[in-house]
């Protein structure tokens, strides 16, 4: 089953209080927040991408696949094993905006995702991004 969120905007927050860094994806009636610790914890679960849909009750840590970017759109797609919410196989975004260089650098090199990043037939090319920074253990 998909999840689709439509015509969204996108924001992107660095809090250096907290260490951590969320990509928000929020339309008229819901918001999908992708959120990363900038430091490498301990425990593997803690080092995964954390996926909230509207709430903290619909929240998970990892199980993405693959994420596929394409010119106007986002998809997450799960490992069967972890659906997200436990009925999602992909959730789908439609933003307000094409999926700009901007965003491209925020996924690679704030929220560390370069090994699930796929880009899509339609995606712009002049876009695509190269990790230049890792994660450290605090």
């Amino acid at each position: 089953m998909n999840l689709f969120i439509h015509d969204a905007d996108v924001k992107l927050v660095v809090d250096e209080d907290l260490d951590t860094n969320i990509l928000i994806f929020v339309s008229e009636s819901n918001h999908l927040s992708i959120q990363v610790c900038i430091y490498l914890e301990d425990d593997p679960l803690l080092n995964e991408p954390y996926l909230e849909y509207n709430n903290q009750g619909n929240a998970q840590y990892g199980g993405i696949k693959k994420i596929t970017l394409h010119s106007s759109s986002v998809e997450i797609i799960f490992v069967e094993s972890n659906l997200f919410m436990r009925i999602y196989s992909n959730i789908i975004i439609y933003t307000k905006l094409p999926i700009g260089r901007e965003l491209v650098e925020f996924l690679i090199n704030c929220l560390f995702l370069s090994n699930l990043i796929i880009y899509g037939n339609d995606f712009d090319l002049s876009n695509v991004v190269k990790q230049t920074s890792t994660r450290e253990r605090l």
